[in-house]
């Protein structure tokens, strides 16, 4: 995710919800070798960010991904998932120090409620199953956001397979001794698939059309 835009290098890659990445990342750790190149498809859907606050963001991904997850649980862990969702979900209207802790709780519960719901559906769905909760929680959130849902991108994992160039350099930190990794798309090299979708997010368009983009 980190390289769509440009930047260094991260899984908390800026404009994608905290929310969201602790789900992508948890779902990407999840999911086997064998099967992860077939997630690559998604991560244009991800550089087009739906424009919802990050209370709205981490309730609808906390909700969506442990209603997928419930009833695949034992009995002790569907307590935890309606726990911590209800927690993603509360409405924090307090200000100053209070109401700032009680924010920071909402996003932890969030972030606990998807890796919870990710190991049930791991256990229990493999692979595709893990797939289906990454699309129907992004589906959450782009229909918050007022944009279209992703598309089905029902292929085998070899045919999504692609190696995407990144340029990589080692920049210094102004005022400091410490240095990050800087990461560039080679948008040139990418598949068209992936750079059309990247030059549309940055245009501002939002191509509803965007379909079947491992055909090419």
């Amino acid at each position: 995710m980190s390289t769509l835009p440009g930047g260094y290098w991260t899984d908390r890659p800026d404009g994608v919800p905290s929310t969201v990445a602790a789900l992508v990342v948890a779902v990407n750790d999840a999911t086997s070798d064998a099967q992860r190149p077939a997630l690559t498809p998604l991560a244009p859907w991800l550089a087009s960010v739906p424009v919802t606050d990050a209370a709205q963001t981490a309730r609808v991904v906390a909700v969506s991904a442990s209603r997928a997850a419930l009833p695949l649980a034992g009995a002790g862990v569907v307590d935890r998932l309606r726990v911590e969702a209800s927690a993603a979900a509360r409405t924090v209207s307090r200000g100053g120090v209070a109401g700032w802790w009680l924010r920071r709780s909402r996003r932890r519960s969030a972030a606990r409620a998807v890796r919870l719901a990710v190991e049930v559906v791991r256990g229990a769905g493999g692979d595709r199953g893990l797939r289906d909760l990454l699309v129907g929680s992004l589906d959450a959130w782009r229909l918050a956001g007022g944009l279209a849902p992703v598309p089905l991108l029902d292929r085998p994992a070899e045919d999504c397979a692609t190696e995407l160039a990144v340029r990589c350099e080692l920049r210094a930190h102004p005022g400091s001794d410490s240095a990050s990794v800087y990461c560039t798309a080679v948008l040139d090299s990418w598949p068209d698939w992936l750079r059309h979708r990247w030059v549309s997010q940055q245009a501002g368009e939002a191509r509803a059309d965007f379909v079947d983009v491992c055909a090419r």
